[in-house]
């Protein structure tokens, strides 16, 4: 329906628009954007809104609905969670944590940043498997989703290293999953070059969506807090100096 309807605006965020999904039946449009927020949008009256899934405290970067659940999804970004949600309720159904999984596979802990970034989420056809890839790490973590009293639970299985950080995978119709990466990790710079964009382009650009506060940071929020009283006290004063001028 929407390849073949004439490109126009349908929709915005204040914030930078970082991935899109649509309902199985097409009636929603599901995206997710840099200052946390997953909304779920009528379509095609795209001014209405049906709620929003909030719970995340970082970017989010990647969001999935499970083929077997069309009423559940999956949005992972830069906070160390993998959130499932009922959509059409906004429920939050259960939250994974990342953060003891990137850390053990770190080869240098101290090189990773306190919270990782999920750069790729994908599921599989049957929406049995999941796959998470983070900035930093050259392993594919690897998810299950079981029925536990008619609702998807998703649960930690195992990690594949490669031979380099990759960039992204997918999965075939058939459950194989592919990833592109570049040859090996000594030969990143050698394989980009070749390609001639060595120097264009960054390869893990996602991080770059982080925040410099983070909710329940004390010292983000007391900044936010000044801003905002110095804001307002100059606000103030333009009032009163424009009252003055009129009289």
């Amino acid at each position: 329906m929407f390849l073949n309807a004439p490109p126009k605006l349908l929709l915005g965020h204040i914030s930078m628009l970082t991935d899109i999904c649509t309902s199985v039946d097409d009636r929603f449009i599901i995206t997710a954007d840099r200052d946390d927020h997953v909304r779920v949008t009528h379509y095609p009256r795209t001014h209405v809104i049906l709620n929003w899934c909030l719970g995340h405290t970082q970017f989010i970067s990647q969001i999935q609905l499970l083929p077997n659940f069309p009423d559940y999804l999956l949005s992972a970004g830069g906070d160390d969670t993998l959130l499932l949600w009922k959509w059409p309720t906004a429920q939050l159904v259960q939250t994974v944590q990342l953060e003891g999984v990137v850390s053990s596979l770190a080869t240098n802990p101290s090189s990773v940043s306190e919270q990782s970034t999920v750069s790729s989420l994908r599921v599989s056809a049957n929406g049995s498997c999941i796959v998470l890839l983070c900035e930093d790490l050259r392993h594919v973590v690897v998810y299950t989703v079981a029925v536990l009293n008619g609702t998807p639970h998703v649960s930690f299985s195992r990690t594949v290293e490669l031979r380099a950080q990759p960039l992204d995978a997918t999965f075939s119709n058939d459950g194989n999953l592919y990833k592109s990466a570049p040859l090996s990790h000594s030969t990143i710079g050698l394989d980009l070059g070749t390609l001639g964009w060595k120097e264009k382009y960054d390869l893990f650009p996602t991080g770059k969506w982080r925040k410099e506060f983070d909710y329940g940071n004390e010292e983000g929020e007391g900044d936010r807090d000044d801003s905002g009283e110095e804001e307002g006290a100059d606000a103030e004063e333009k009032g009163k100096k424009k009252k003055k001028t009129k009289r």
